[in-house]
C-alpha cells in the first residue's frame, strides 16, 4: 500500500511543498496514508451517521483550539460597547452568530469549553470571510452573483446566512430537520442563480469548488491543521455535496490540490476585456466597507488571511 501512494508523491509535492499546504512540515507514513485514502460516500445509512460524527468530533477540537486564541470576553465587551444608532445597527448583523454561540453555551457544561467554542467560532468566521473573496474572483460565480443585488447590497447578510449553514453542519446530526433544512436552502438559492449543476464536468466543479470553499479553504489558510482536521474538513464537504446530488470520488490531497487548480484556471484573467470584472470588484469593495463596521470580527485578521493576488485582482489592498 505505501508503495503504491508513494508513487503518487510527485503528484501532489507541489501542493504539500509549495502550494496550499506549504510550510505544515513533513508527514508521517500513517499521516500521508490517511490523507491519500479515498474519502468515503458509498455508505449505509448507520455508517454516514457515524463517519460524519467522526468529522463532527474532530472539527469540535479544531474549533477549541482555534478559540483558546481570541480573547472571547474582551471581543463580547467590545459587542455590548454601543454609542451610537449605527453602532447598534451594526451589531445587529452579527446577532445570529452571538445567539447560536448563547444556544451552544447552554448545552456544554464546561464553562471553559463554552467560551471557547464562542472564541472557535469567531475564529471560523473570519476565515471563512477570508475565503469568500476567492469565490469573487471565479467568474462563473460572479456572474450567478449578479441575478441580485443582495451580494453587493446586503453582504453581510448574505455571509451570515452561509456562516450559519456552515456551523449547522458542524454541530447537528446529518439527517436532523435543521440540517435538511439548510440543504434545500441551499439548493433553492443555487438553482436561482444558475449555480448548481451536475450534468456536465464544467458544472460539476464548480460546484465542487463552492462546497470546498465553504468547509475547507477558510480552515486551511491556517498552518496548524492536523491531517485528521484535513481530513474530516474535505470528508464532511464530500458527504454534504452528495446530498446536494453530487458524488465525489476523491482523496484530501487530491481535493486539496483541485482547488489550487481550479483557481489557476479559473480566475480572472486581468487582460479580458469582457469579464466581470468591475462587477466582482464592488461586490468585494462593499464586503470590505461592511466588515470593517462589523463588531466582534477582526477586519485585519481577515484581510491578513486573503492572498496576496486575490487582493489584486478584487483591488482591496
Amino acid at each position: 500500500m505505501f508503495r503504491r501512494i508513494a508513487s503518487r508523491i510527485p503528484d501532489i509535492a507541489p501542493t504539500l511543498m509549495g502550494g496550499t499546504w506549504g510550510g505544515r512540515g513533513s508527514l508521517s507514513a500513517y499521516e500521508l496514508a490517511l490523507l491519500s485514502a479515498p474519502l468515503p460516500t458509498a455508505l449505509k445509512s448507520w455508517e454516514i451517521q457515524a463517519t460524519w460524527q467522526g468529522y463532527q468530533k474532530v472539527l469540535d477540537g479544531m474549533l477549541l483550539r482555534m478559540g483558546r486564541e481570541i480573547p472571547v470576553l474582551d471581543t463580547l465587551t467590545d459587542f455590548l460597547n454601543m454609542r451610537s444608532r449605527t453602532d447598534l445597527r451594526h451589531r445587529r448583523k452579527i446577532l445570529p452568530l452571538i445567539f447560536r454561540a448563547m444556544g451552544h453555551m447552554a448545552e456544554n457544561p464546561r464553562q471553559s469549553d463554552r467560551l471557547l467554542r464562542i472564541a472557535g467560532e469567531v475564529a471560523l468566521m473570519e476565515l471563512e470571510a477570508a475565503a469568500l473573496y476567492r469565490t469573487y474572483c471565479i467568474p462563473a460565480l460572479v456572474r450567478g452573483l449578479m441575478k441580485t443585488d443582495k451580494f453587493r447590497d446586503y453582504p453581510i447578510q448574505r455571509m451570515m446566512g452561509t456562516y450559519m449553514f456552515l456551523i449547522t453542519m458542524f454541530q447537528y446530526p446529518i439527517d436532523d430537520p435543521k440540517v435538511l433544512k439548510g440543504l434545500r436552502i441551499v439548493n433553492r438559492m443555487h438553482h436561482s442563480l444558475g449555480l448548481a449543476g451536475v450534468e456536465t464536468e464544467t458544472e460539476r466543479d464548480l460546484m465542487k469548488y463552492i462546497g470546498l470553499n465553504l468547509f475547507q479553504i477558510g480552515p486551511a489558510m491556517r498552518i496548524d491543521l492536523t491531517p485528521a482536521e484535513r481530513q474530516a474538513l474535505c470528508g464532511i464537504a464530500v458527504l454534504v455535496m452528495q446530498r446536494m446530488g453530487l458524488t465525489i470520488k476523491a482523496s484530501t490531497l487530491e481535493l486539496e490540490a483541485f482547488i489550487a487548480q481550479y483557481e489557476a484556471r479559473e480566475f480572472f484573467d486581468p487582460n479580458d476585456p469582457n469579464s466581470p470584472r468591475p462587477e466582482a470588484i464592488a461586490i468585494a469593495q462593499a464586503t470590505q466597507a461592511a466588515l470593517k463596521d462589523l463588531p466582534v470580527l477582526s477586519w485585519r485578521r481577515i484581510h491578513s488571511r486573503v492572498p496576496h493576488h486575490v487582493k489584486n485582482i478584487l483591488k482591496i489592498e
